[in-house]
């Protein structure tokens, strides 16, 4: 799950991004070389195209229009996935390098070359087999993306959490992580600690899945940075006292109420305080 730039979010933030709403149609063009020949699979099999569009279309689409309280979703049709397009190199040669820049051009031109035309989609998904078993590979994810760009790539790895992580890159977020303070102290904030940068496991952009019981929905400052929880929704702290915070990771929230607390720390980060009602504890 790797990304190509870091996220700073100001403690206070704009409205709706209007490259953040809406339905954004989606192309994955599938791959192989010829010293990894093939549809593109994992351990359950090939990447059918029924299987692809019943990932995007079903639990990827839910989680977007879920974390976005029905602002944003996903949609992959059929013909939006194209036969296997034989790339120009070999996988091990492509495997030496650890960012895939040139397996993600050499995609893009083959698809091109191919009939398609990737410019009428708001998203370009790159889907090859495993290049972790390529000798000496130096790829050591499963999936990356660019930072408010429109591409990402898979390799191997085409879980509904997967897509969802590497499409909130699109979006121009980072990772949710947390800092790890050391063992027997009671400060979150301890200077001694650590930061674990997937840590956030109740967050998406951390090291989470998804399931249709907890959800993981992107965390307050993020969904505040997109324009999906509104600014109304959001209580500006600057004095000690006693705050009340509503849940968030409702479906239908009373944007009314406070479902953040926002803490500023200087001009460009702040501390957030938020309640989950999907977890038990």
């Amino acid at each position: 799950h790797r990304a190509t730039a870091s996220l700073s979010l100001r403690s206070a933030g704009g409205g709706a991004k209007s490259w953040a709403l809406g339905t954004k149609r989606l192309i994955v063009v599938r791959a192989d070389f010829d010293d990894l020949p093939g549809p593109p699979r994992d351990e359950a099999g090939e990447f059918t195209q029924s299987r692809l569009v019943q990932t995007v279309n079903g639990p990827v689409a839910d989680y977007f229009e879920t974390t976005s309280y029905g602002a944003a979703s996903v949609s992959l049709e059929a013909s939006a996935i194209t036969e296997v397009l034989r790339l120009p190199d070999t996988a091990k040669s492509y495997a030496q390098e650890p960012v895939l820049q040139r397996l993600e051009a050499d995609a893009k031109h083959s698809a091109e070359n191919a009939g398609y035309n990737l410019s009428a989609y708001d998203r370009v998904l790159i889907l090859v087999s495993s290049l972790y078993a390529v000798p000496n590979s130096r790829v050591g994810y499963s999936g990356y993306a660019w930072i408010g760009g429109n591409s990402s790539w898979f390799q191997g790895n085409f879980s509904a959490g997967l897509v969802a992580h590497e499409l909130g890159h699109n979006l121009g977020l980072g990772h949710a992580s947390l800092w790890r303070v050391p063992a027997g102290k009671t400060d979150p904030l301890d200077p001694a600690g650590q930061k674990e940068e997937y840590g956030h496991v109740y967050d998406v952009m951390g090291w989470s899945s998804l399931d249709s019981t907890h959800r993981n929905v992107f965390n307050p400052a993020f969904l505040h940075y997109l324009g999906w929880l509104p600014e109304q929704s959001v209580q500006t702290v600057t004095d000690g006292g006693r705050y009340r915070v509503y849940q968030y990771d409702h479906d239908t929230p009373d944007f009314s109420k406070t479902l953040g607390l926002r803490v500023p720390l200087g001009t460009q980060r702040a501390y957030w305080f938020s309640h989950r009602y999907r977890y038990e504890n």
